[in-house]
């Protein structure tokens, strides 16, 4: 039956003479190849075992990843995640909160500005992504700011500044990439704060720029 089929083929195809020149097993070979079959992919309900499974090495890395941060915050004394009243005389190593080093992060669309300053405001040192050998647009990205947040860490380091508080402004790509590069330093943040000014309809914004 499939040497019918076969032959019905090749004399659709015109290809019936070569059938019987005997070279019938080439025209097997190139008509009918075998075809490559995957597996189903099969989904999972939410309560099935094997499911709760795979989230058992999550669950245990999630925890992992918080008993580091507690030994990391040991010793250190936080009764709410939320700032409060009694906040600004919190002892946090015998030293109160409002004392403590603030690094500024100004980030923008085309650089970002990191600066260190002791409680009062008094800047200690500064870096930037033009200061660490980026330019023009390489300045903006998140590289750069990686880069500087670990430069301004070194510095405040040899000033023996370890606990810190961040305050973060503006919008720009190395927002996040600065604060964890300052982790990455081996500084310890306290708070981070997001001081980003808002508008609240108060003026009316630019027109739009013609290109």
């Amino acid at each position: 039956m499939f040497r019918s089929a076969v032959a019905t083929l090749c004399r659709f195809r015109g290809c019936l003479p070569r059938l019987q020149q005997g070279i019938e097993n080439s025209v097997v070979a190139t008509e009918c190849r075998p075809l490559h079959l995957t597996r189903c992919v099969q989904v999972l309900h939410k309560d099935h075992p094997g499911k709760k499974v795979e989230k058992e090495p999550r669950e245990q890395e999630v925890a992992a990843v918080e008993e580091g941060v507690e030994e990391q915050l040991q010793g250190l004394k936080f009764d709410s995640m939320f700032p409060t009243l009694e906040t600004h005389s919190m002892l946090i190593n015998n030293t109160r909160f409002d004392e403590l080093p603030i690094i500024h992060i100004k980030a923008t669309h085309n650089n970002t500005i990191i600066m260190v300053t002791d409680g009062k405001g008094v800047p200690l040192a500064h870096e930037s992504g033009g200061t660490v050998g980026f330019r023009n647009a390489r300045k903006g990205t998140n590289i750069a700011a990686q880069a500087a947040a670990i430069a301004l860490a070194q510095k405040a380091t040899k000033k023996g500044i370890n606990l810190v508080r961040i305050s973060v402004k503006g919008i720009g790509p190395g927002r996040l990439p600065a604060i964890k590069g300052l982790q990455m330093s081996g500084l310890t943040v306290v708070s981070i704060t997001d001081a980003t000014p808002l508008p609240f309809n108060g003026l009316r914004p630019k027109k739009q720029r013609r290109l």
